[in-house]
C-alpha cells in the first residue's frame, strides 16, 4: 500500500512539473470520451429514420 501512495505522489509532482504535458493529456482524454459518449448517445436517433440502403445517403 505503502508503494502505490509514493508511486502516485511521484506521478502528481511529474504531471506538476509538465503543465503543457498534463493539459494535451487531460485535453485528448476528453475529447475522447465526449466523442465516444456523443456517437453512442445519438445512435439510437438513427434508427428513427427509415434507410432501406446507407449508399442512398452519399451526396
Amino acid at each position: 500500500m505503502d508503494s502505490i501512495i509514493k508511486d502516485i505522489r511521484f506521478a502528481i509532482r511529474k504531471l506538476l512539473k509538465h503543465p503543457g504535458f498534463t493539459l494535451i493529456a487531460v485535453l485528448t482524454l476528453g475529447l475522447g470520451i465526449g466523442a465516444t459518449t456523443a456517437i453512442l448517445l445519438l445512435a439510437p436517433i438513427a434508427s428513427w429514420f427509415n434507410v432501406v440502403s446507407p449508399l442512398t445517403l452519399l451526396p
